[in-house]
């Protein structure tokens, strides 16, 4: 699947790129792979970092932003999702030079490894949906629908003591300084659905969920501008979804098992 995601890097209609692979002591021969297939644009437009320890996805997302330069914008392409060929060209005209916007999200499609798409799941960052997000789901976006302007983010690195939803965490930081993602509801990213994916592992676990309510408590302290009162009643709120959440998840493990 990193192939698919290298080509769909390679065809891209905006071409001053370049992608480094961040390799977190793989044992399935990806170096060997990448570097046959892709000789002629090794150490021009591909390079590769390969490190002798493995880590956990988040802790190897961190390795990825220390790879970062001088460049002024990046993103973090999971290896086994890939992006619409205009992706980059339509996100960094939308970014533009607007200095209140920190970043671009994309709507995405979910597909099958045989690129058949599943279905498209909306994204965004306005009114109703953050708080939609603080309350159910992740309106946020994923790594691999974003773009980030590099100097919002250069302080920043993956929270490591959230399992689930370290990324949404990441994604808000600049929002403590008025910053902004522009959403977009064109579908440009492409997430593969299968079951190794921390999202299929982890779905309707207790670390997802402990996740979900970390996330809600930055949201609470961080992003919304209201009183420690208030604050408490949000928490409070909050803790009540979570273990709603936790008694229908319980529900849909066990008619799966059923079903099966």
């Amino acid at each position: 699947m990193i192939l698919n995601a290298l080509d769909s890097i390679i065809v891209q209609s905006y071409k001053k790129w370049k992608v480094t692979i961040v390799d977190n002591n793989s044992s399935d021969n990806t170096i060997e792979t990448i570097s046959k297939k892709y000789r002629k644009l090794i150490n021009k437009k591909i390079f590769i970092k390969k490190f002798k320890s493995f880590v956990p996805q988040t802790e190897n997302w961190n390795r990825s932003l220390e790879q970062i330069s001088s460049e002024e914008y990046f993103m973090v392409l999971c290896s086994d999702d890939y992006i619409h060929k205009n992706f980059l060209e339509i996100g960094l005209k939308k970014l533009g030079d607007k200095k209140n916007l920190c970043g671009y999200c994309s709507a995405v499609f979910y597909v099958d490894q045989n690129k058949n798409i599943i279905k498209k799941r909306n994204y965004g960052f306005y009114g109703f949906e953050v708080i939609a997000s603080f309350f159910y789901r992740n309106y946020i976006g994923l790594p691999s629908s974003s773009i980030f302007r590099t100097d919002d983010y250069k302080k920043y690195k993956y929270p490591l003591n959230v399992h689930y939803a370290g990324d949404m965490i990441f994604s808000l930081k600049p929002y403590k300084k008025k910053k902004k993602i522009i959403y977009d509801k064109t579908p440009l990213s492409y997430f593969t659905v299968h079951s190794n994916t921390h999202s299929s592992n982890d779905f309707g676990s207790w670390k997802m969920l402990v996740g979900k309510y970390k996330f809600r408590i930055y949201v609470v302290k961080k992003i919304f501008n209201c009183s420690k009162f208030f604050q408490n009643i949000f928490l409070t709120f909050a803790r009540y979804i979570l273990f709603v959440e936790l008694y229908f998840f319980k529900l849909y493990r066990f008619f799966k098992c059923l079903k099966r």
